[in-house]
C-alpha cells in the first residue's frame, strides 16, 4: 500500500495509465489505491470509477507544490489527501491555486486553514521540506516545519512518509529518528510512476520532451530496472519486514481506512433560469413558444398537438429551464447581429427549439423527429450545440459569463497526447535520431487516429524498418510504451459548463488570467458529474455568410433576408449540378463534387442526401442512390406501406429517422422505443437488438403483415441502421450551405470579396473561378487599394494583403499616409512620402511587379531598373537645405518585360497571375470546337476531348520497366487540370513537354487514384502548328480611340503598350484625334479581340471615345 502514485495526467513525469494500474493493482491484491497527481486532478473521477468497476477502495489526493513553512516565497511539495467531500473541496481549491499563474503563498494558507481537519497531509520523500532538512541534519528546523503542518492540518492529520529504495538507507534512518523523536506517525510514501521496472527508459524519454533536453539518451540504458514502479503488496510488506519496520505498512492501511470519499454521480445539476415575474419555467417556455407559433401564423394541426407533446416531456423530464437558458443565449445573438447556425444535430427535430430561434428549420415541414433529439424512454440529457461565427464566439462566451458569473461559467479541458507518428518523433527525438524522422513517419500509413501496432498490422515498410535493426526494435518499442499518454492539456474547441453555483464545489477547474475557468475533467467526465455541458462551436462559414450578407445589404438590398430565399432556386440548384461549389460548407472536397455531377440534384432534398451519403459507411449507396435518381435501376420499397417513408430517397434508407419511421409504421413502436432499437443496432448490442427483433415481428403480424416480410424489413433496416446519418443535422448544415450556394450565384461579386478576405491563403485556389464568375479583376492599385480585398464600382480590387512578402507595418503606413496626405502623383512622390525605413528595394520592388504603379506611365521593367537610383536621389533631397531645389531623378526608359515574364512574377508575388494569360491570343481557338479546361471537367467520364494550355508543371518519371512517361499540369485563364501520358505516347511527344510550353491535346478524360479528374494524352502538339480559321476574320477588326488633348497622347500611347501586353491580339488600334485625323498604330499595339479590353479602354478614355468594328 502506498499514498504516492503518480499517473500519466501528471504531464511527462508517469506513464501510469489509470485503468491499467487499477486492473492490475486489484490482480495483485490490491484492496485499497491512491492516486495524487502533481498539483493537477484531472485523473481522479476515471480513478474513482475504475476502483469502482474493479472493487477497490480509492483514496484521493493530490501531490501539491505548495508555500515552505521556513520560507514562504519558495515550494515544496506535500501530499494531501481529502477525508470527506468537504475536504476534495479543498482539494480542488489547492490544485487551483498551485496552477494559477499569479499567486501568494497567503492564498493558500487560507484555504489551508478553511478546511483544517478535513484532509491528511503526509511527507512526500527526498524533495519535501521536512525530508530537505534532515538531510541537511537540520533537526531543529525540520521540527517546527513537522508541527506547523500538524498546527494547520489538525494534530492528528499529518504523517511522517517513508519510502526504501536501494541507497536510501540513509534517509530511511533519518526519518524513523525523526519519528520517533516527534512521536509521529509513518506512513508509505513509496513513489510510483510505471507499472513495470521495465518503464524507466520511456520515463527518460518523457523527461527528455518536458525539459527539451538536447543531450541525446543512450540507448544502452534501456535494461536498467527502475524502482519507482508498482510493487505487489507481498513485495512492499516484505521489504518493510526486512527493515524492521512492518509497522509502516500496517500504518498505511489503518490511515486508508480514515479516506472514504465518494462522487454522486449523474446528478441533475442544471442551472434554473430566472424567469420575469416569478413564472415558473415551463408557464414561462409554453407562453413564448405559442405566442412564436401566433407570429408565424401557424396555430394548426400538426403543430399544436406536436408543440403541446414537446413541451409535456420536457416538462416532465425538467429541461424547460434548459430551453430557456439557451433561448437566452440566442437572443444575445441576434440583438448583438452574431450570426447562429441553422442549427447542429438532432436539436432540428425539436419545434420548440424552432420556435425559440435556436434552429431556422421547420421540423414538421421537413419531417425531422423529436424522439431522435430527446427521447422520453430513455432519460439522458438533452444536447443543443450552437453554431456562431468563430470571430465571434468571444462575444458569446464573456456574456455566458457575465450573465451567471465568473465562478460558474467554465471551458471544458481537454488533453493532447501521444499520436502514433508524435510517440515516434519524440522518441527519435530524444535519442538524437532527428534524421530518421521522416523515414519513420512515411512508413506510417496517414489515417487519422491510427495506433502504432495497427500501423505495424497495416504497413509492410513499417514492418521493414522495426525489424531491420535491433535499435529500431527499441524505438519501436519505446515509442509504443509512450503513445496515447496526454502531452499536455488544451481547450476544448466548443464545451462550455454552466451552473448556478460556483463550479468548484463539484469539480476542480483551473485559473487563466483574462479568460474563463478551465475545467480539470474532461467533456465525460463533467457529464458523468449531472453538471451542463453546451458546445459553442465557432463556425468560420457562419463568419462568410455573415459578412457576404453585410456587403448585400449595404450595396444592393437593404432588407435582404437570407431566410426568405427559395430552397429551389434553379440557378442555385444548376450551380450544384456542375458542382460549382468552391467556399460552398460541406460541398468543397473533390469527392463530393464528384458525386453533384453525377448525381445533378433538381432539388434541396436531393442536397440533403448527399451530405448524408457522402461519409465512409452510407457512400457505397451512392451508386445506387444516383442510378435510382436517373432511372437507371429498378425501385423495390419491400412494402408500399414503406413508400412514403422512403420515397425522397428512391427506396434507401439514408437517416436514422427512416429507420424510426419504419419501425413506427411496420411494427406499431412507439418512435422512443423504436429509437432505442435505432441506437442498439447502430452500437451493434446484441442482446437488446435479440430482444427488439421478436417485438419488431410480433408487433408487424399483429398489424397482419405476414411474419416473412416482418423479419425482411428487420433484415433491411438492420443493414442500414449503422449507416444511416442523423436527418436534422444533414438538413440544417444542408441549408447553411445552399444559403451560401445562393449568394454564390446571385452575388458572386460580394460572395468573393468575403470568401478571398477570409482566406487570403486560399486566393490562388479560388481565382480561376473568381476570374470566370466576375471577368475581370483590378489590380493593385497605389492609390485605389485598400489592406483587404475591396469592391470598386462593381468589380474586385485587389488589396495590398495579397502581395506575399509585403510587411504588415507598411502597408498600415500607406494606408495612414493616404488617408492624411491624400493620393501619390508618381512613383517618386510616393518614395518621398515614405519614412526611410519603408525605403526598401525588396518591399518596393514587390509592389513594382504587381503594377501598383502602373497608373503613373513608366512601365514595371523601367523602374525596376531605375529604383537604386530614383531611392538615391530622394535620400540625397532629403539631405538637403531647404533652400535649394530639389533633383528630379533621371529616368531612363526600358522596353517592358514581355508577357511571360510580367506573367511568371505576377505569380509568384500574388500566387496568380492577372495581367492576361498567355492562351489569350488563342481565343479564337475555342470557337473551334477546342473546349476550356472547365468545360472538360464537366463531361462525363471516358469522354474524349480536345483543349489547349499552358504546360505550368511536369515531372517525368520511369516505370517499373524503365520506360520514361510524364505527368503535366496543364492550365488555362481559369483553371488547371492533370494531365498523364503514357510510354506508349511519351517518346513521340517528350520535346515539346516542357514547362511554359504551350500546346494542343487529345486525349480522354478519366479519374485519378484521389477520384480528382485527369486526362490521359493520346495526342500532343505545340500550339503553332495548330491553324486558327478566324485568324482572317480576327485580322480585320479594329479599335477607334478618340483623344481629344494632345498632352494626353503620350500617356495613353503607354496604356495601349501596356494593356496589348496584357492583351495581345490580331485587333488593330487607331486613335482619332480632334480635327479626326486617324493614325494606325504599330502592331505591337494590337489587342485581343475581347470585351474585357473594351472595358479596360472604355474605363480609361470614357465609353463615348472608345469604339470596335
Amino acid at each position: 500500500m502506498t499514498f504516492n502514485v503518480r499517473s500519466s495526467y501528471s504531464m511527462l513525469q508517469s506513464t501510469v495509465r489509470i485503468n491499467d494500474y487499477v486492473k492490475k493493482a486489484k490482480e495483485m491484491g490490491y484492496t485499497s489505491l491512491a492516486i495524487a497527481d502533481h498539483n493537477v486532478m484531472h485523473g481522479i473521477l476515471e480513478f474513482y470509477q475504475a476502483c469502482r468497476k474493479w472493487e477497490v477502495h480509492p483514496i484521493m489526493g493530490c501531490y501539491l507544490d505548495l508555500p515552505m513553512i521556513q520560507d514562504a516565497a519558495q515550494t515544496a511539495p506535500l501530499l494531501l489527501f481529502a477525508k470527506s467531500k468537504k475536504g476534495m473541496k479543498g482539494l480542488y481549491q489547492l490544485s487551483r491555486w498551485a496552477t494559477k499563474e499569479e499567486r501568494s503563498s497567503q492564498q493558500a494558507w487560507e484555504i489551508i486553514d478553511q478546511f483544517k481537519d478535513t484532509l491528511i497531509g503526509i511527507t512526500p520523500g527526498r524533495h519535501g521540506e521536512i525530508e530537505q532538512q534532515l538531510i541537511h541534519m537540520d533537526i531543529n528546523a525540520a521540527q517546527e516545519i513537522y508541527q506547523t503542518w500538524q498546527s494547520k492540518l489538525g494534530a492528528d492529520n499529518f504523517y511522517l512518509g517513508l519510502s526504501i529504495y536501494p541507497l536510501n538507507q540513509l534517509e530511511l534512518e533519518n526519518m524513523i529518528l525523526f519519528a520517533k523523536k516527534m512521536n509521529g506517525t509513518l506512513v508509505s510514501n513509496q513513489l510510483v510512476n510505471s507499472l513495470s521496472p521495465e518503464d524507466g527508459f520511456s520515463l527518460k524519454v518523457l523527461e527528455s520532451i518536458k525539459e527539451n533536453h538536447t543531450e541525446p539518451l543512450d540507448l544502452s540504458y534501456m535494461q536498467m530496472q527502475h524502482p519507482y514502479y508498482l510493487y505487489s503488496p507481498q513485495s512492499l510488506s516484505y521489504m518493510y519486514q526486512q527493515e524492521g519496520i512492518e509497522y509502516v505498512y500496517n500504518n498505511t492501511i489503518e490511515v486508508m481506512k480514515q479516506l472514504n470519499v465518494r462522487f454522486d454521480l449523474h446528478q441533475s445539476l442544471l442551472p434554473t433560469f430566472q424567469t420575469p415575474q416569478g413564472l415558473e419555467a415551463d408557464d414561462y417556455l409554453k407562453q413564448l413558444v405559442f405566442e412564436r407559433l401566433k407570429e408565424l401564423q401557424l396555430t394548426k394541426e400538426p403543430y399544436i398537438s406536436r408543440l403541446n407533446y414537446e413541451l409535456d416531456v420536457l416538462q416532465r423530464m425538467g429541461f424547460s429551464d434548459y430551453f430557456l437558458i439557451v433561448w437566452q443565449i440566442i437572443s444575445f445573438c441576434h440583438q448583438q447581429k452574431i450570426e447562429v447556425g441553422p442549427g447542429r444535430g438532432s436539436a432540428a427535430g425539436s419545434l420548440v427549439s424552432y420556435l425559440l430561434k435556436i434552429t431556422s428549420v421547420d421540423p414538421v415541414e421537413f419531417d425531422l423527429l423529436f424522439e431522435r433529439f430527446l427521447n422520453p424512454e430513455r432519460h439522458s440529457m438533452p444536447d443543443i450545440d450552437i453554431d456562431i461565427p468563430d470571430d465571434r464566439r468571444e462575444d458569446v462566451l464573456k456574456y455566458i459569463e457575465a450573465t451567471y458569473g465568473h465562478e460558474q461559467v467554465a471551458q471544458i479541458c481537454t488533453y493532447g497526447t501521444f499520436g502514433a507518428k508524435a510517440a515516434i518523433r519524440d522518441t527519435l527525438k530524444a535519442l538524437g535520431e532527428t534524421g530518421e524522422e521522416r523515414r519513420w513517419s512515411q512508413a506510417i500509413p496517414n489515417q487519422i487516429g491510427i495506433t502504432l501496432i495497427e500501423a505495424y498490422k497495416e504497413s509492410s515498410s513499417l514492418q521493414r524498418l522495426v525489424n531491420a535493426t535491433h535499435k529500431n526494435q527499441m524505438i519501436y518499442q519505446i515509442a509504443l510504451s509512450i503513445e496515447g499518454l496526454p502531452r499536455q492539456t488544451s481547450t476544448h474547441a466548443a464545451g462550455v459548463v454552466i451552473h448556478n453555483h460556483p463550479l468548484e464545489d463539484y469539480i476542480p477547474v483551473m485559473e487563466r488570467v483574462d479568460q474563463l475557468l478551465l475545467t480539470q475533467f474532461s467533456m465525460h467526465d463533467v457529464e458523468a458529474m449531472g453538471l451542463l455541458k453546451m458546445d459553442f462551436l465557432g463556425l468560420k462559414n457562419l463568419k462568410l455568410l455573415h459578412q457576404i450578407l453585410q456587403l448585400v445589404k449595404r450595396y444592393e438590398e437593404s432588407d435582404f433576408d437570407i431566410e426568405a430565399i427559395d430552397m429551389n432556386d434553379s440557378k442555385t440548384l444548376k450551380l450544384f449540378q456542375q458542382a460549382q461549389t468552391l467556399g460552398v460548407f460541406q460541398f468543397e472536397s473533390p469527392g463530393i463534387r464528384n458525386v453533384l455531377r453525377k448525381l445533378k440534384p433538381t432539388s434541396f432534398e436531393d442536397i440533403v442526401a448527399v451530405n448524408a451519403l457522402f461519409r465512409p459507411g452510407p457512400m457505397k449507396q451512392i451508386d445506387s442512390f444516383i442510378k435510382r435518381k436517373h432511372g437507371h435501376e429498378s425501385i423495390n420499397y419491400l412494402h408500399p406501406d414503406l413508400k412514403p417513408i422512403l420515397e425522397k430517397t428512391y427506396g434507401i434508407i439514408v437517416y436514422q429517422e427512416q429507420v424510426m419511421q419504419v419501425c413506427q409504421i411496420i411494427a406499431g413502436f412507439s418512435l422512443g422505443q423504436a429509437d432505442l432499437l435505432r441506437r442498439a443496432m447502430g452500437k451493434k448490442e446484441v442482446h437488446i437488438m435479440e430482444e427488439q427483433e421478436a417485438s419488431f415481428i410480433d408487433g408487424a403480424v399483429n398489424k397482419g403483415y405476414s411474419k416473412a416480410l416482418a423479419q425482411e424489413i428487420y433484415r433491411y433496416i438492420y443493414e442500414f441502421a449503422s449507416y444511416g446519418f442523423n436527418r436534422s443535422h444533414a438538413v440544417v448544415y444542408s441549408k447553411l450551405a445552399y444559403q451560401l450556394a445562393f449568394l454564390k450565384v446571385h452575388y458572386p461579386l460580394y460572395f468573393y470579396q468575403a470568401l478571398l478576405n477570409m482566406e487570403p491563403g486560399k486566393i490562388q485556389e479560388n481565382m480561376t473561378h473568381v476570374k470566370k464568375a466576375l471577368k475581370a479583376i483590378l489590380p493593385i492599385d497605389i492609390n485605389d487599394s485598400q489592406g483587404y480585398i475591396t469592391n470598386q464600382k462593381g468589380q474586385l480590387r485587389l488589396g495590398f494583403y495579397t502581395v506575399k512578402g509585403l510587411a504588415s507595418d507598411f502597408i498600415h503606413f500607406i494606408l495612414n499616409d493616404r488617408r492624411q496626405f491624400g493620393s501619390y502623383d508618381s512613383f517618386t512622390h510616393f518614395v518621398e512620402r515614405m519614412p526611410d525605413k519603408f525605403r526598401k528595394v525588396d518591399q518596393l520592388n514587390l509592389l513594382i511587379e504587381v503594377g501598383a504603379f502602373d497608373r503613373f506611365g513608366e512601365n514595371r521593367a523601367t523602374l525596376a531598373y531605375n529604383l537604386a537610383n530614383i531611392l538615391q536621389t530622394v535620400e540625397y533631397n532629403g539631405a538637403l537645405i531647404s533652400l535649394f531645389e530639389s533633383i528630379q531623378p533621371k529616368i531612363e526608359m526600358k522596353e517592358e518585360w514581355d508577357l511571360l515574364t510580367v506573367l511568371e512574377k505576377e505569380k509568384e508575388i500574388l500566387g496568380f497571375s492577372l495581367s492576361g494569360h498567355p492562351l489569350d491570343a488563342y481565343e479564337p481557338l475555342y470557337r473551334q470546337g477546342i473546349l476550356t479546361i472547365d468545360e472538360v471537367k464537366q463531361q462525363t467520364l471516358q469522354t474524349h476531348i480536345q483543349t489547349i494550355g499552358l504546360i505550368s508543371s511536369s515531372r517525368v518519371i520511369r516505370t517499373k520497366t524503365q520506360e520514361l512517361m510524364a505527368f503535366i499540369t496543364l492550365s488555362d485563364a481559369y483553371d488547371e487540370l492533370p494531365m498523364v501520358i503514357f510510354p506508349s505516347n511519351y517518346a513521340k511527344y517528350q520535346q515539346w513537354i516542357g514547362d511554359q510550353e504551350i500546346i494542343f491535346v487529345k486525349g480522354k478524360l478519366t479519374l485519378d487514384r484521389r477520384d480528382q479528374s485527369q486526362v490521359i494524352i493520346n495526342e500532343l502538339k505545340p500550339i503553332t502548328h495548330l491553324e486558327v480559321a478566324s485568324t482572317k476574320k480576327q485580322l480585320s477588326s479594329t479599335y477607334y480611340i478618340q483623344i481629344l488633348e494632345e498632352d494626353k497622347k503620350i500617356e495613353a500611347l503607354d496604356f495601349l503598350r501596356r494593356l496589348a501586353q496584357k492583351y495581345p491580339g490580331s485587333s488593330s488600334v487607331i486613335i482619332v484625334d480632334r480635327k479626326r485625323n486617324a493614325v494606325k498604330l504599330d502592331s505591337k499595339y494590337n489587342l485581343l479581340n475581347k470585351e474585357v479590353v473594351l472595358d479596360e479602354l472604355a474605363t480609361f478614355f470614357g465609353q463615348k471615345h472608345t469604339f470596335f468594328k
